[in-house]
């Protein structure tokens, strides 16, 4: 081990946490790592972070670096509804599984989760949710195509089978890994992805240019961003329709945060504050910029299609 990971495995307790080493160092894609018995150290686009304990022995099961979730893009979190999970560039890890039966009612920010029970003729945006994780046409009706393939999930997942998504199924919609990553919405490819900051990430062409204003905003106020939301996977846009509903929240595969050329940031600020005036005055430099929308109701959310 050398630099970033040296240290990181330092300032984590050494061999005391990760023990013995298991692998050379090794890399894939844009991703060096080195694996130990019990933990992994992983440096991706400048950045280093760790998977141990639990968490790392349910992304080895999952394939590790050469499985549907990929590298790291930040450490272990735990949420103010008592989550604690770990994100990548192809999904998310939690433990315990936050998503299963019975699932929340209520995330963070006073929304409050609704889980439709949909069966044989029901419509609309909550089955094109369905359909999209269970894999069916995504046509928002509830026929004979959605009932075969809510079946074969609940077979897969060991639940009851029934055609009929309830809220156990919920919970399992819900927890199931996006394992799709057609280049669609919410479905890029972890290669497509760029590290933008801790559990952040955007399109590599919106990427290198946020990485670019941020320099300059550093270099101008000495201070960085705060980012809220920036790529959108897939799962966290069913996550958030099913929390928020429309059209507080967009139907999923429909959300500016997932598209490849949107590359759309919601930054921690406040109207006319410092930030805000700073980027009216220079995210046009580097392409970001706001609908007339956006710049009357949402004032944090910029999007590199200017």
């Amino acid at each position: 081990m050398t630099g970033d990971q040296l240290a990181e495995y330092d300032a984590r307790g050494g061999a005391s946490t990760f023990g013995m080493v298991t692998s050379d160092r090794t890399h894939r894609g844009a991703t060096a790592y080195q694996q130990f018995d019990n933990g992994g150290i992983y440096s991706t686009d400048g950045w280093t972070f760790t998977v141990t304990g639990t968490l790392y022995r349910r992304y080895l099961a999952a394939g590790g670096m050469g499985g549907y979730l990929n590298a790291p893009i930040g450490d272990v979190r735990t949420g103010s509804t008592g989550i604690t999970y770990q994100s990548f560039k192809g999904g998310q890890l939690t433990t315990p599984d936050y998503w299963d039966s019975p699932p929340p009612t209520t995330p963070a920010g006073g929304a409050k989760y609704t889980y439709p029970t949909l069966s044989s003729g029901s419509t609309g945006d909550y089955v094109r949710a369905v359909q999209a994780k269970v894999g069916a046409p995504i046509d928002g009706r509830y026929g004979a195509s959605t009932v075969a393939a809510v079946r074969a999930f609940q077979q897969a997942q060991g639940i009851p089978v029934t055609g009929t998504v309830d809220l156990r199924t919920w919970a399992r919609i819900m927890s199931s890994p996006n394992r799709v990553f057609d280049g669609t919405n919410g479905r890029l490819a972890p290669e497509q992805l760029t590290i933008v900051a801790p559990n952040w990430t955007l399109p590599t062409d919106a990427a290198q240019a946020f990485l670019a204003m941020q320099d300059k905003f550093r270099r101008d106020t000495g201070g960085t961003f705060t980012l809220n939301d920036a790529y959108r996977p897939f799962d966290r846009q069913v996550q958030l329709f099913v929390a928020y509903g429309a059209p507080r929240a967009s139907v999923p595969g429909t959300s500016n945060h997932g598209d490849a050329t949107t590359g759309a940031i919601d930054i921690s600020l406040e109207r006319d504050d410092a930030t805000y005036r700073w980027l009216l005055a220079n995210a046009i430099l580097f392409g970001f910029g706001q609908s007339a929308y956006q710049n009357s109701s949402e004032p944090w959310h910029w999007q590199h299609t200017y």
